[in-house]
């Protein structure tokens, strides 16, 4: 069983004609023990949709290779791009950063450098501009004390909260959208890029994942308002296809 390797989070093309995926698999000591490094590796590969049902899994191309594990692969609006997570900088300070990978192969590129690391990331309609959603830098009086070794972790105390970001993809320019005392969560772009919906949470404790709260935050003034204003969770809004209309669950207690 630790032998076959785990298919996942197909994606297809913008243009529909190809399907890229994660493949994962356990990867093994040198003599064969799974238990030496007991991660799981996960490689993109991409394969052409619409052909024969009768082709071979071989026919599918692998398109990042090496240790590191990727993912959270995208196509860029035009198809052109495939992005992905993968860690990024020196060794000790390497941190999950978006890469970029020509759809036709080539060599991936690092794309972003925030220095906390990428938790998630969204292409804005033009594909100009990464939305990113990240944690907050270290302030230089935390990296001091991590330096000095006094960085004792106290539970349910100095929480990593994550906010958005935009990523100017041509300048590497970013630019901190959210701000506050919450951490965010499920940021969607608006169809023609003006707005952003996202999720945020008092906390990223699983003890306050009935407190969330949805808002749609205008990208170019920074301002943000409830999707609906109303004592109980809401949560996973949705745009329709015109971005006239958002759709949201709610809990109601």
């Amino acid at each position: 069983m630790l032998r076959i390797a785990r298919v996942s989070a197909p994606r297809i093309s913008p243009d529909g004609a190809r399907v890229a995926y994660l493949v994962s698999s356990v990867t093994t000591g040198k003599d064969g023990d799974a238990a030496e490094k007991g991660w799981r590796a996960g490689k993109i590969r991409l394969s052409t949709l619409g052909g024969s049902r009768s082709r071979s899994a071989s026919a599918a191309r692998q398109f990042t290779r090496g240790e590191k594990s990727v993912s959270n692969a995208k196509w860029s609006p035009d198809g052109k791009i495939l992005a992905f997570t993968k860690e990024g900088g020196e060794e000790k300070d390497a941190k999950p950063q978006v890469w970029f990978l020509y759809a036709d192969g080539g060599e991936a590129w690092q794309v972003t450098k925030h220095k906390s690391g990428v938790g998630g990331y969204e292409f804005s309609p033009d594909g100009k501009t990464l939305l990113l959603t990240a944690a907050v830098p270290e302030t230089a009086d935390q990296e001091k004390r991590k330096k000095d070794k006094d960085d004792a972790v106290v539970v349910d105390h100095d929480l990593k909260m994550e906010h958005l970001w935009a990523w100017d993809i041509a300048t590497s320019e970013e630019k901190q959208l959210t701000h506050g005392e919450f951490t965010v969560s499920d940021a969607r772009w608006s169809p023609d890029g003006a707005r952003i919906t996202f999720t945020s949470n008092p906390t990223p404790l699983a003890d306050d994942s009935s407190l969330q709260t949805a808002w749609v935050l205008d990208a170019a003034a920074g301002k943000q308002r409830k999707l609906v204003e109303t004592k109980d969770a809401t949560h996973t809004a949705r745009w329709s296809p015109d971005g006239k209309i958002t759709r949201l669950l709610e809990h109601r207690g």
